[in-house]
Parts: structure tokens; C-alpha cells; sequence
């Protein structure tokens, strides 16, 4: 199967992200940097990308296969309670 470029942005920022949920002994080499482009042009793919790797960290951690939709909805929700959490801690 062939990778499109948020799909291989993906992958790499999935590897870093899951670095620090591993010993430091097993962790495989760091990645390379990704190239945004000089003015920004795959920014938007850098940000999909992201979505998509942080799906895929969601799916690995909890055994969940959502669809990208109802995951959308999970963070949906923590963005709500960490909301309503840190509104009531400031009063």
C-alpha cells in the first residue's frame, strides 16, 4: 500500500510521539525533521498527519477501533471535561 504524504508524515510523528512512552533503552532512533515548506505549504499536512497519528496512538493504547469521526468526538469530549475542569479550579 502506497503512503500519501500525510499518511508518511503520520508514521514519523506517530515514532516520536510514542518515544517517550518507551524505555529509553528501546527506543529506536529519533526521526528526521519534517519539512513544512519554506512558506508553510505543508503545514496542513503536517496537522492532518498529526490527527492521524495521534488516532493511531489512541487505537494502540486502548484496544479501540474508532473511525476518524468518532475519534474526533473522544477529543471532543476531553476538550470539554478539561474545560469544565479548569474553569471550576480557577474560581
Amino acid at each position: 500500500m502506497q503512503l500519501n504524504k500525510e499518511q508518511e508524515i503520520a508514521v514519523s510523528v506517530y515514532d516520536n510521539m510514542a518515544r517517550v512512552l518507551v524505555d529509553p533503552k528501546d527506543r529506536r532512533p529519533e526521526i528526521a525533521k519534517i519539512d513544512l515548506g519554506k512558506d508553510g505549504s505543508n503545514i496542513t499536512a503536517f496537522f492532518t498527519a498529526e490527527l492521524l497519528a495521534l488516532e493511531l496512538q489512541f487505537k494502540d493504547l486502548t484496544g479501540n477501533d474508532t473511525d476518524l469521526p468518532d475519534f474526533i468526538s473522544v477529543l471532543n469530549r476531553l476538550a470539554i471535561q478539561y474545560l469544565l475542569k479548569t474553569n471550576k479550579e480557577d474560581k
